[in-house]
């Protein structure tokens, strides 16, 4: 049977809407919750080096809205002029509800987007691509990004980076390569400019998931999973620590093993 992505995502945003259904699935509000925390630490330290400030003066694009994760981060920060793109329209009429201040329109990635969202300083789209399942709807994807980008504007986007192709077995996710991203690119004259890791032991190494040497790393980090899996109490007590790893390795290691944050520029 063919996968259906609007079908799918419908089903999974009915019932409610918060970081643990964009999230990690099955894995609780307490995991999730700093699932999401380390999100913001890698990307407040990715904007500091990168000597971006997020404030009123700055106008923001979210490709792929969800919950609003990233809505409240730029709120945090006095953001005023936010623009939220989503596949799916209740994910859109929960955020307008949520974030009165801030635009919202109903929009698919792999589709020209709505002429009527004007350009941003700084776009973002954050764990959406490996959502995008063909090639030619990654390709259109990162040409909306382009153009929802003004010339000399950045795009930040988080997703694995894989050294190398990983063959898509099926389902809502398909993991892409660095190399793939950056031939697409070349073609659309946006330039790379700086990897930030994300997770070293929060979530998935999906860096490593292609190496036997990792094996090892791989198996611990399932019997992580399954300890903390739906119980808020023990993620309380283990994440925690993790995060503290997490965030320290952050400011010291120039790459992971998990999803990297990577800020590219616009061509002026």
């Amino acid at each position: 049977m063919t996968f259906d992505p609007q079908d799918y995502w419908k089903k999974r945003f009915s019932n409610r809407l918060d970081l643990s259904v964009t999230g990690s699935i099955g894995m609780g509000t307490a995991y999730n919750d700093w699932l999401y925390r380390t999100f913001a630490s890698a990307l407040n330290v990715l904007l500091r080096k990168s000597q971006i400030r997020l404030d009123e003066n700055m106008s923001v694009l979210d490709a792929g809205a969800g919950a609003g994760f990233l809505e409240g981060f730029c709120k945090n920060r006095g953001v005023k002029n936010l623009t939220g793109i989503d596949f799916v329209p209740a994910s859109v009429s929960q955020l307008k509800e949520r974030f009165p201040d801030y635009t919202f329109f109903s929009g698919d990635l792999t589709k020209p987007l709505d002429p009527l969202i004007e350009p941003a300083d700084l776009t973002f789209c954050i764990s959406v691509l490996y959502h995008v399942l063909s090639p030619e709807g990654l390709e259109q994807a990162i040409q909306n990004l382009k153009n929802a980008t003004k010339p000399g504007g950045f795009i930040i986007i988080a997703d694995d980076f894989l050294p190398k192709p990983y063959p898509y077995e099926g389902g809502h996710q398909r993991h892409w390569s660095k190399p793939e991203f950056e031939e697409i690119f070349g073609k659309h004259k946006i330039t790379p400019l700086r990897y930030q890791p994300i997770f070293f032991t929060l979530n998935v190494p999906m860096r490593l998931c292609s190496s036997k040497m990792w094996g090892w790393y791989l198996t611990l980090w399932s019997k992580f999973r399954q300890k903390v899996s739906g119980s808020d109490r023990r993620a309380n007590l283990i994440c925690p620590f993790l995060y503290t790893v997490d965030a320290l390795l952050q400011e010291l290691s120039p790459t992971g093993p998990g999803s990297h944050y990577l800020l590219c520029q616009r061509e002026k």
